[in-house]
């Protein structure tokens, strides 16, 4: 074997052994790229931010407060002002809503 005909064989197997290199680089990007790209769906980020709350028991509980003083000044609104077309009484219903809202949740937490 003369000497180039040694070098062109080690030139092509460093060719094959970069493709090779290449095709195994090109998998494993294509891998992390499918591994970021289910990481920022927004579903995803949205069940990792919610999801140290729901291992708190308060944050049940904290719910549920929320919940209820909501509803419950939503209600006292319905009750005592209707649908009212009158711009007094619906900021007279607002403010019976705010009130409720916090005696209820002021209620609920104690």
């Amino acid at each position: 074997m003369s000497k180039s005909s040694t070098k062109e064989m080690e030139l092509k197997q460093a060719i094959v052994a970069l493709r090779k290199e290449r095709r195994e680089t090109l998998r494993d990007l294509t891998q992390q790229a499918y591994i970021t790209a289910e990481y920022f769906k927004p579903s995803n980020m949205i069940g990792r931010a919610f999801e140290g709350f729901k291992k708190e028991s308060d944050f049940k509980s904290s719910l549920l407060t929320t919940t209820a003083s909501y509803i419950g000044g939503y209600i006292s609104k319905r009750l005592l002002f209707g649908k009212s077309s009158s711009t007094l009484k619906k900021i007279f219903g607002l403010g019976l809503q705010i009130v409720t809202t916090r005696l209820i949740a002021n209620r609920m937490s104690n």
